[in-house]
């Protein structure tokens, strides 16, 4: 059994492990904080005199262990954190609970409580958690890492007229009323239980507080939202199930029960959290004609790479995130077609890999690296699109030289199969990578695992991309930035409305390279002015082709994208 180190944690994970949690909250909007109590049950690995929790910023007003009231030392590890730590006499095999009563700090760093004047319709409120990468310490004393799951259960209060949501199954979708005599005002209160029988690290935690109210998708997924927003976010995510039953087909049996997604109001600064049975998405996203629900595929892809099979330590960020990203490429190529899967394969590639290589680090840093030592480093400041596309580059060039799709098909099934519940290091995908295909080791030998995986700057060895829709992308370029008065007037919105949103980013990059260069001569004010036209792309509702073509426009100094730049910052 491989022994895992994780850096980011004051736990001793090694030792003791958290099986389940019971959350009994209240969610308290006057001070801005979760009041309650929380039920650990552990199992002991092996004989110890101690248990170690991650702690941050709670009030904690009673400690119990196996309900006896108990005490506790409290310390800090330099570039770690705080703990807390409970004496006593454990062995190995034995099972016990630690019963917490607290709350949080109103600056708890997982809590988000927002004002009523910052959501979609200005009525109530709003509350939602982000707890990756190390932040669920500071919503719950537990063992912040990766390498433990647990199932949990959950009770919570919340003020009449709010929807609670949590990453979980939802047993009611409306809140039952509570009459407790001994509470003054608990008419004004209802309460939501959930249930989480799938084991899942303590990241993933998640909780929702709003004006919210539910579209049903199918039987399994559904999309909650702000009133105003929500027969929007349901026209929009219609083909949400089509995804889930595609991915489905190609990673196995989907374990969680349900798919339901949540849009959050325009604050929340992620395209989507893969929270299991309650995605999180930004309304960004919602462009009016499906253009950016790709994102989507993503977050269903994590139902079985992150979410059941996952990273043990931030060192291993990639067995999450480049197996989901090239999972998500392999449920659009199935949508889309191969060539738009090798598209953005190569557009990880240039445009996210390379880049944040040579521009946001350099060749040498160690952050480049697909396994990156966190001894001393916070497991946020690491955060980059390196561990997805460098992690989804490697497992292409697996697939390519390995020379069977199907079969690679096959091995990412049973690779699930085989760790489902369970959070692994590098080395043991590797070993069952070898073991599976024991027939092709020649090949395995052929990649050159050292500087993939230590190494940093780019990777030694290139998958083989096609480049189609990138050429697509080049000559409606070239037209709009060499081509002649003519032959511009004569272009028509067609070849541009075609490509899909990642060409379009392209071809707005290839355009603001030229631009940026000074050699697009051709590219004035009156061409500006004739593409928008063309392409009303001062209207688009797809965010990130506006964006592309804001930064195009102020590139080329044109002036009247001003406004528009401002409204979509503010």
């Amino acid at each position: 059994m491989v022994q895992i180190r994780d850096p980011n944690t004051c736990a001793n994970f090694n030792e003791i492990t958290i099986e389940n949690i019971n959350f009994d909250w209240f969610v308290d909007f006057e001070r801005t904080r979760i009041v309650g109590a929380a039920i650990l049950n552990y199992r002991v690995l092996k004989d110890t005199d101690k248990i170690i929790l991650d702690i941050s910023d709670q009030t904690i007003c009673s400690i119990k262990l196996n309900g006896k009231k108990c005490k506790a030392r409290s310390g800090e590890i330099p570039l770690v954190g705080k703990y807390l730590l409970i004496d006593g006499q454990f062995s190995s095999g034995e099972k016990g609970k630690i019963e917490f009563q607290y709350s949080t700090s109103s600056s708890a760093s997982a809590l988000q409580f927002v004002e009523s004047s910052l959501t979609a319709d200005r009525t109530h409120p709003f509350l939602y958690s982000q707890c990756q990468q190390i932040h669920a310490k500071s919503l719950v004393p537990c063992m912040d890492t990766p390498a433990v799951k647990q199932t949990y259960t959950a009770n919570i209060t919340v003020p009449k007229g709010m929807q609670c949501l949590m990453s979980a199954v939802l047993l009611e979708d409306e809140g039952r009323p509570i009459n407790n005599r001994e509470i003054n005002g608990s008419e004004q209160f209802v309460q939501f239980n959930f249930l989480q029988k799938v084991p899942i690290p303590s990241y993933l935690f998640a909780i929702v507080v709003g004006a919210l109210v539910k579209r049903d998708i199918s039987k399994r997924c559904a999309v909650w939202a702000e009133p105003s927003m929500v027969d929007i976010a349901h026209k929009e995510f219609e083909e949400t199930e089509k995804m889930l039953e595609i991915a489905t087909e190609l990673m196995g049996e989907y374990r969680w029960g349900r798919f339901d997604m949540i849009v959050l109001p325009p604050f929340f600064s992620f395209g989507g959290m893969e929270n299991p049975c309650m995605t999180f998405v930004t309304p960004t996203i919602i462009a009016g004609d499906r253009s950016l629900t790709t994102v989507v595929a993503h977050e269903i892809a994590h139902s079985w790479t992150g979410n059941l099979v996952t990273n043990a330590s931030w060192e291993h960020f990639w067995l999450n995130e480049g197996f989901t990203e090239f999972v998500e490429y392999k449920i659009l190529g199935k949508i889309f077609g191969e060539q738009f899967r090798l598209f953005m394969h190569l557009s990880g590639w240039e445009d996210h890999l390379r880049m944040c290589i040579y521009e946001t680090f350099h060749p040498e840093h160690p952050f480049t690296r697909l396994i990156v030592p966190l001894d001393g480093q916070c497991a946020d400041d690491v955060f980059s699109p390196i561990p997805y596309q460098k992690g989804a580059a490697l497992l292409l060039l697996l697939e390519q030289r390995l020379g069977d799709p199907p079969r690679f098909e096959q091995f990412l099934r049973s690779y699930i199969n085989k760790f489902a519940y369970k959070s692994i290091v590098t080395d043991e995908w590797m070993d069952y990578l070898y073991e599976f295909y024991d027939d092709k080791r020649s090949i395995l030998d052929s990649i050159n695992w050292n500087n993939w995986l230590h190494r940093p700057g780019m990777p030694p060895q290139k998958p083989t991309f096609d480049e189609t829709l990138l050429k697509i992308c080049k000559s409606l370029a070239n037209k709009w930035l060499y081509g002649s008065d003519k032959e511009i007037n004569e272009l028509g919105a067609i070849e541009f409305e075609e490509m899909m949103t990642a060409q379009k980013e392209k071809f707005f990059s290839l355009l603001d390279v030229d631009i940026s260069s000074g050699s697009a001569h051709s590219f004035n004010h009156e061409r500006i002015e004739i593409m928008e036209m063309k392409y009303s792309l001062n209207t688009t509702g797809n965010c990130d082709v506006k964006c592309q073509w804001i930064l195009v426009a102020l590139q080329a100094k044109w002036e009247p994208i001003i406004p528009i730049a401002l409204k979509i910052c503010f």
